[in-house]
């Protein structure tokens, strides 16, 4: 066979939720970031240690599981689905809703609402009737205010009256929109796996034959907002078995099936104590995170190369957050005293009944770490790292019980 000369740019990704594990799922096209797409394709060379006559005699290996090091890792840009969930919308899960599904548990997506009525306050939103079952504690929502779009999240749910928070700066009037979002939590048990594919695409006929298939996938996520930059979800996993080769997966260029990505321009952070409802965005210069959703394989004698399914193994570090922020004196009094705070940051971009936006709500957060001091352009920064705290105090498995919530509006 002739050597196939491949540019590494031209690179596709398919990502799908896998209805049994360790069988292929049907696969969507996902863009991910350039340069993002490693797979490792891994299985174990057992040597043949027999007893030989002759001093340099090697026997041939055998083949042993491909489940021990095969890994794939790839970035996608933060980005809301490509239609907003206004009151007569049919939710389908964007492909990054398919990863933090998998990945995290849960998802929570159903249409929106309007206001009604006239009764609605900056803190409680009024929606029609029956429509309050549509919302769920600790995700976000786009709450319309004078034509203009504000992410907000649910804290409480009384029949069909939204509590929300922070503040709105005015209340909502009659009619306006209340915009859901496709939202994703943890759960204490999760069994769902990934199927992700990747192929080159040269114009060439022989590219068709340099794909990959990767089963069983599961692992962990980390977070990225830098100023003036694009937000990034990037994605580390494992997998239990792959395929290599000519694997019918189309190489002509995909359609785009979500909303555009989000420049981080217009970020705002909302870092306080839960009982102070105003509105004050705290101003930081980047925001990390890493998750730790504790996913793995479980091992067995024989099943899916030597697995015989995920598990959620957990662990007290389910997530951390670090923020970099000019010096505070007050963040140095809050972890001094251990306070609990409420973390919530919107990532916005559009404008008016057009904005979109993705969000992260931390019900309770700790300050870990005497916040250390670091040097950016010429002045003195925080780094501050947060801990999600859990409040046992919510139903189980439910977006308000976890300790943190993705919202994709």
């Amino acid at each position: 066979m002739a050597q196939l000369t491949i540019p590494v740019g031209a690179r596709k990704l398919f990502v799908g939720q896998e209805s049994t594990y360790g069988t292929a799922a049907s696969t969507a096209f996902a863009r991910h970031i350039e340069g993002s797409l490693n797979a490792t394709l891994s299985q174990t060379e057992i040597e043949h240690n027999a007893g030989s006559a002759r001093l340099f005699q090697q026997f041939v290996t055998r083949q042993g599981l491909k489940s021990g090091a095969s890994t794939v890792a790839f970035g996608i840009h933060a980005k809301p689905a490509a239609s907003k969930l206004d009151s007569s919308a049919s939710p389908s899960t964007p492909y990054l809703g398919t990863l933090l599904d998998a990945i995290l548990g849960d998802e929570h997506a159903q249409a929106g609402s309007t206001v009604s009525g006239a009764g609605s306050t900056t803190t409680t939103v009024d929606v029609q009737t029956g429509h309050g079952s549509r919302f769920a504690i600790g995700t976000a929502v786009h709450v319309e205010v004078s034509s203009v779009y504000y992410p907000r999240v649910v804290t409480g749910i009384a029949t069909d009256t939204l509590t929300v928070w922070p503040a709105l700066p005015s209340a909502p009037a009659n009619g306006d929109d209340v915009i859901n979002s496709y939202s994703y939590f943890l759960t204490e048990s999760n069994t769902k796996s990934l199927t992700i594919e990747d192929t080159f695409t040269v114009p060439s006929a022989d590219a068709a034959t340099v794909q990959r298939r990767l089963l069983g996938c599961t692992g962990g996520i980390n977070f990225s907002v830098g100023r003036d930059a694009l937000a990034t979800f990037g994605f580390d996993l494992r997998a239990a078995d792959w395929a290599y080769g000519s694997l019918s997966q189309a190489t002509t260029v995909g359609a785009e099936t979500m909303g555009d990505p989000i420049p981080v321009t217009n970020g705002q952070i909302w870092l306080q104590p839960a009982a102070t409802t105003t509105a004050t965005a705290y101003p930081v210069a980047s925001m990390q995170g890493t998750l730790n959703p504790g996913m793995t394989h479980l091992a067995t004698l024989g099943g899916v190369q030597g697995t015989v399914g995920v598990a959620r193994q957990g662990g007290r570090d389910s997530a951390e957050f670090t923020v970099r922020a000019r010096i505070d004196y007050d963040r140095y009094t809050q972890w001094s005293a251990q306070t609990l705070l409420r973390f919530f940051a919107a990532f916005p971009y559009g404008s008016g009944v057009n904005q979109r936006a993705v969000c992260l709500h931390v019900n309770q957060v700790q300050l870990v770490g005497n916040p250390a001091e670091v040097e950016e352009g010429g002045f003195v920064y925080y780094d501050l790292r947060f801990r999600p705290v859990l409040d046992t105090s919510y139903t189980l498995d439910t977006a308000a019980a976890s300790p943190y919530v993705w919202s994709l509006i």
